[in-house]
């Protein structure tokens, strides 16, 4: 049996047993996601976000230094200000830097416990209201849940060396938003995205989604 199932082992039965009393510090948890996603430099997604018989769609590259957006609009018809537009929380800083990333979303790191997502095992970062989980074996974010938004990440597949999600439910008040997420580059070189300018936004979307401009900053 590998060390890593070995510590796998430990830690269930460590929560199984010692769940009051859980010890583990957010800056442990932030060295094992850096270890995970070592060497992830950049990636470029394509996104689509399923409401009814609506799509809206973005491209999103981003590296170290540098955020490019691309909005594809609504069914491919609805432009929109570059920084109103509607993204998923879904960052580089959650790989590279996750303990500032955490901080960003007003997540109290001081406090710590445990939970499961989909049957799955997660440390969970923060209170009740902020909170993010993170699974104990490959160390992927699971779930976010921010401003009374949950953002659940699913259908993760190996990219390379990184472990990643392929699929988004968001649940905002009494909806169920689904979205799929395409990773169309890894660590390839980010060319400058054409600024998109417009109007139309998509109000629904609001209370649902950060803007590009309230999340990368």
């Amino acid at each position: 049996m590998s060390i890593k199932r070995v510590f796998l082992l430990l830690v269930l039965l460590f929560f199984s047993t010692k769940a009051s009393s859980l010890k583990i510090l957010a800056s442990e948890i932030d060295t094992n996601i850096k270890k995970a996603y070592n060497g992830l430099k950049s990636f470029s997604v394509n996104i689509v976000i399923n409401i009814v018989d609506d799509q809206y769609k973005y491209f999103l590259a981003q590296d170290k230094n540098n955020v490019y957006i691309e909005w594809k609009g609504v069914n491919n018809s609805t432009s929109i200000k570059e920084e109103d537009i509607p993204v998923i929380p879904l960052n580089i800083k959650m790989y590279t830097t996750p303990y500032d990333f955490w901080r960003s979303l007003g997540i109290d790191i001081n406090k710590i416990s445990y939970d499961y997502v989909n049957h799955v095992p997660c440390l969970v970062i923060g209170g009740d209201k902020n909170r993010i989980f993170i699974d104990i074996e490959h160390f992927s974010i699971r779930k976010i849940e921010i401003n009374n938004v949950s953002y659940l990440f699913d259908d993760f597949m190996y990219i390379g060396n990184y472990y990643l999600p392929h699929k988004i439910e968001i649940v905002c008040s009494d909806s169920l938003i689904k979205g799929d997420i395409e990773w169309s580059g890894i660590n390839q070189s980010i060319e400058k995205i054409h600024e998109i300018r417009g109007s139309n936004f998509p109000e629904t979307l609001i209370y649902c989604f950060p803007r590009f401009s309230e999340f990368f900053r």
